[in-house]
């Protein structure tokens, strides 16, 4: 009975040192969600640190209402959804393009819905012309600029003349320097952007829409987080019902009657 206990205290012993010398389980990674550095109000970085509407949506739904360890990083947008492609990040949050549905699942909740109107120099004459513009295929006719990685643009505006600059402040310099006729601006980045002197004494956006975008959480089909889609959906939803959501843009200098 007495060598019984002691083997049994030695397999037992055995054990816990086993147990304590193996590494520990790792922990799920943390989602990882790329953003564009120069795309305010919705994400730019701040200080070094990723900052703006986006990067605040996904840090409360996913981190704090979710519970997810998740890892928020800006880039210039045509590397950030290169990332993605190539399974270096999770995903994004943008418009689902055609482009980007070949490697993204994305959402059915928009984190964003916003108004697209055309921006114009303050001193062009055709602006009565522009003015009457219901939809883009009314301004098919003029030089549009953009930027690099705007997918949307690469969709909706083939067959026009498109120029595209390095990044969207890039764009609006562009076009108070007359390297086109005209941009089309979310109604979001005109309330962020249009105040600045640079472009307030130049430029001008016209009142009506001519589209609109919707902004949706992107996984990509290499990440094991797609599943999670339709749970973010939910938290969406909760924070636009319990009033977090219109914290948030206020924050930015948004107001939920034009943001949706």
């Amino acid at each position: 009975m007495i060598v019984l206990r002691w083997r049994f205290g030695s397999m037992l012993l055995a054990a816990c040192l086993a147990l304590a010398a193996a590494p520990a389980a790792e922990a799920d990674p943390p989602l990882r969600i790329v953003f564009a550095d120069n795309l305010a109000p919705l994400s730019f970085e701040e200080d070094g640190r990723p900052s703006g509407l986006f990067v605040d949506l996904v840090r409360e739904a996913i981190g704090k209402r979710l519970g997810k360890p998740v890892e928020t990083l800006t880039f210039p947008w045509a590397r950030a959804q290169q990332m993605v492609m190539h399974g270096e990040a999770d995903g994004f949050v943008s418009v689902a393009t055609k482009a980007r549905l070949d490697f993204t699942a994305c959402g059915s909740v928009p984190a964003l819905h916003v108004p697209l109107q055309s921006i114009i120099r303050k001193d062009d004459p055709r602006r009565p012309i522009f003015e009457a513009a219901r939809s883009l295929e009314a301004l098919k006719s003029y030089k549009v600029i953009s930027y690099r990685g705007n997918g949307w643009a690469k969709q909706y505006l083939a067959g026009f003349d498109v120029f595209y600059a390095s990044d969207f402040d890039s764009s609006l310099r562009g076009l108070a320097r007359g390297r086109g006729d005209l941009s089309v601006i979310t109604m979001a980045s005109r309330n962020y952007f249009l105040h600045l002197p640079e472009f307030a004494q130049n430029l001008t956006t016209l009142p009506v829409a001519v589209g609109d975008l919707h902004y949706y959480l992107c996984i990509a089909d290499t990440s094991p987080y797609q599943p999670l889609l339709p749970v973010f959906d939910r938290a969406v939803k909760s924070l636009r019902s319990d009033g977090t959501y219109r914290k948030i843009l206020a924050k930015y200098g948004l107001d939920t009657k034009d943001f949706h």
